[in-house]
């Protein structure tokens, strides 16, 4: 094992502890299956908003993107130019007419607008595309991980898995929301840095 250092491994435990006391605190805020999957309708939309570009930025980006650019040139970075563009129309358009519509997600939206074939498509190609994107999200994660600090890429893999299930059973899209505005403070001061 390398050494990753007594103070990186404080922070590390203090930060995957911190999201499952945030977990558990919001959990005595689940009372329904409404609760769970909408956060009592009460979360700030810009906090939702700042979890939709935490959750669009990912370890692939940060290691990624620097890594093509090396690679292919500072060209590359012309595909990335509209993500502020796209990312500001989500946040201030799409968020709060769908916060304030009263669906609970974009599919129930669809299926009211076009049918349950249109949502039934929709929620298949999404839960393949982001099968497939997360399993790639948390294998870079979990070389991340295993470089940094030499615990092996599985057992990585089983301890950032068990911890964001563990906060999200526990508190639902609240959990996931707010541990996203903290990491997206992370990444902030990461890249910052």
């Amino acid at each position: 094992m390398r050494d990753f250092g007594s103070l990186n491994w404080a922070i590390l435990v203090v930060y995957l502890v911190g999201n499952l006391c945030l977990g558990y605190a919001l959990s005595k805020r689940v009372a329904s299956a409404e609760d769970f999957f909408l956060g009592r309708r009460s979360t700030p939309w810009w906090a939702i908003g700042i979890s939709v570009v935490a959750t669009y930025v990912s370890a692939l980006s940060f290691l990624g993107g620097p890594a093509w650019a090396y690679e292919e040139s500072l060209a590359v970075i012309a595909i990335h130019l509209n993500y502020p563009i796209v990312i500001f129309l989500v946040v201030v358009f799409f968020l709060p007419f769908f916060f304030n519509s009263g669906v609970a997600s974009i599919y129930e939206y669809q299926e009211r607008r076009f049918g349950p074939s249109a949502r039934s498509v929709m929620s298949g190609v999404f839960l393949i595309s982001q099968g497939l994107t997360s399993a790639a999200i948390l294998y870079g994660t979990a070389l991340v991980i295993e470089f940094i600090t030499g615990v092996d890429v599985l057992y990585a893999i089983v301890i950032v898995t068990l911890v964001a299930l563990a906060y999200t059973i526990l508190g639902g899209i609240a959990a996931v929301i707010w541990t996203d505005v903290i990491q997206a403070g992370v990444l902030l001061v990461g890249a910052g840095i």
